[in-house]
């Protein structure tokens, strides 16, 4: 990963701080954000999900539809099975 160094006034600094405080993510996360939502008004057929979907990602998966479902109640049940197999 690369980083970039951007000269800010103060204003533009206390709105990139202003919302990193009310997104709860750090200012990098809020400027990389801003650059997917500006790409993805201004640059069509660059969003993320267009891009996964050019490379036949969409779909190309074998298993449960809900792997992002539950995810504390299967961790939670990989960590006792670890446990269990370690005693």
């Amino acid at each position: 990963m690369k980083t970039v160094s951007v000269r800010l006034n103060d204003t533009e600094l206390e709105v990139l701080s202003r919302l990193s405080e009310q997104l709860g993510e750090s200012r990098s996360q809020v400027v990389k954000r801003s650059i997917s939502a500006l790409a993805e008004r201004k640059l069509p057929g660059t969003a993320p999900h267009v891009l996964a979907e050019r490379m036949g990602l969409i779909g190309s998966f074998s298993g449960s539809a809900n792997l992002s479902e539950n995810v504390a109640r299967r961790v939670r049940n990989n960590l006792r099975s670890e446990s269990a197999r370690r005693r």
